[in-house]
């Protein structure tokens, strides 16, 4: 999606080191835009490559002043953002509806 609207990024299935690649070529495009909602509510199984993909990506979109993407976790991915903090980082909602509905007139909590 282009500038004006929020670009949404679904994940399904496990997430290992062994899709790394294929996890890189898929969050590639939310370095680029300045709204993104990341939807793991799919996504059976995530391991530290995932969470060190998202801090890239995430270290990428500070550097452009973007606000924080969106995350709609999966239990599993709630469980591992909890457990690492990184829900701090990631505002986390129910549904992609949710999310797209948070970015209006949002601050961005990156910039903290």
């Amino acid at each position: 999606m282009g500038e004006d609207h929020p670009l949404v990024i679904a994940l399904s299935g496990d997430w290992d080191i062994y899709r790394r690649d294929e996890l890189e070529a898929a969050l590639r495009p939310a370095r680029e835009c300045p709204e993104v909602v990341l939807d793991f509510s799919a996504v059976t199984y995530a391991d530290s490559t995932v969470l060190s993909a998202l801090a890239v990506m995430r270290k990428e979109r500070v550097a452009r002043g973007y606000p924080a993407s969106r995350v709609v976790p999966s239990a599993s991915i709630a469980r591992l953002f909890e457990i690492t903090q990184m829900s701090r980082l990631w505002p986390c909602f129910e549904t992609v509806d949710d999310a797209l509905r948070s970015f209006a007139g949002t601050p961005n909590p990156n910039s903290a």
